[in-house]
């Protein structure tokens, strides 16, 4: 089955996504590290502050500063008896107080260097092998000697791996490192000269006993990155809890208006309904006319012949009962009346005996307008 790969448009797209990420990552690093201290900067970036002793033709040159940026400082000439003065001592104890590490280089001439071919089993524990076998491969034993080691190339096949060795007799070094002890200058590095470079040395000779401050040093660097990450979790976390605590202060401060504002829409929606209410009311006042003027407009319409004994009004129902001397023409008045429609009897017209009048019942719906 053939292998799928990936649409160009799909590489594409991811190609832009890789690159926008890269791009903020270098400008957060940026930001982060531009809010650190130069000196620790610096340190974090690799460019670490050394104080460079330089040995060479029966001189030694001395020099400050940061990988591919050394400064002179001064210059002497080597002899049994050196001798400094006090201003030049207590410069160099500040320098080595300010440098990460105190470097010596020493010149060819001080040197000794064997490529070695060993087993690639040995490369885990190649410190101690050397020590072991240094008489071998050397005129010296281990005690004789400063060396450092570095491994130049690796064979897969063979499973070999080629070493250089560079070692230098103590009995020629150590007269050295006691004149440079007695100027204040206790090197933590010593290298080959040939090592002066931006990489500043790929070996250091001097036994782990001699350099322990270079690996507190080390140490130091392993907790400033440490810090750095620290500064950089804390760089993510903290815009994040500030951004909650004031989403939490703001919801405090929103529920004062918000209960404020509940209140008040209750007292609006009690005022709505009395509104209402009141509407209500006058709309039925418009819409009924009061028993008052209906009991005035009655008047006006009967004739004198004619008298209600009783008078009901249910709703919009209008009842009334009594006697006329002619009955049969006030449902044509009532119909005339501007408050009553659908006039009739609702019951047959009987006559009373004693006046000769004709008693009656009539119904009638009364007239309502809808509210304007």
């Amino acid at each position: 089955m053939a292998k799928q790969t990936a649409s160009p448009a799909i590489q594409s797209h991811a190609n832009k996504a890789l690159n926008q990420l890269g791009r903020l990552w270098h400008w957060w690093t940026g930001e982060l590290m531009g809010m650190l201290p130069h000196g620790l900067r610096d340190r974090l970036q690799g460019k670490g502050r050394y104080l460079l002793c330089e040995i060479e033709e029966g001189r030694c040159s001395v020099r400050y500063g940061s990988r591919g940026n050394f400064k002179p400082v001064t210059q002497f000439e080597l002899s049994d008896s050196w001798q400094v003065s006090g201003d030049t001592h207590q410069s160099f104890a500040d320098l080595r107080n300010k440098a990460d590490d105190t470097v010596i280089l020493l010149p060819p001439k001080l040197l000794l260097t064997r490529t070695l071919q060993l087993p690639a089993a040995t490369e885990s524990g190649l410190e101690n092998v050397l020590r072991f076998e240094m008489d071998r491969h050397t005129p010296f034993t281990a005690e004789q000697v400063y060396y450092g080691y570095c491994v130049t190339h690796r064979d897969k096949k063979t499973e070999k791996i080629g070493v250089t060795l560079t070692l230098a007799v103590r009995s020629k070094v150590d007269p050295l490192l006691d004149q440079f002890a007695r100027m204040g200058l206790t090197p933590t590095v010593m290298a080959p000269a040939a090592e002066a470079s931006d990489n500043l040395y790929s070996m250091n000779m001097l036994p782990s006993s001699m350099s322990a401050a270079h690996g507190k040093r080390e140490r130091s660097r392993r907790w400033q990155i440490l810090l750095l990450l620290v500064l950089f979790a804390a760089a993510i976390t903290l815009p994040v809890l500030q951004l909650e605590s004031k989403v939490e202060v703001l919801k405090t401060e929103i529920n004062v208006p918000k209960a404020q504002a509940v209140k008040a829409q209750a007292v609006a929606d009690e005022v709505k309904l009395l509104k209402e209410s009141r509407r209500f009311l006058i709309n039925k006042k418009i819409d009924d006319p009061s028993a008052l003027i209906l009991i005035n407009e009655l008047t006006q319409l009967l004739p004198d012949n004619t008298w209600i004994s009783r008078l009901e009004l249910r709703g919009n129902e209008l009842k009334l009962q009594g006697e006329s001397g002619q009955a049969s023409a006030l449902i044509g008045l009532l119909e005339g009346s501007g408050y009553l429609r659908n006039v009739r009897f609702s019951s047959p017209v009987t006559s009373n005996p004693r006046n000769q009048k004709e008693r009656f019942v009539i119904v009638a719906q009364l007239k309502r307008e809808d509210a304007q």
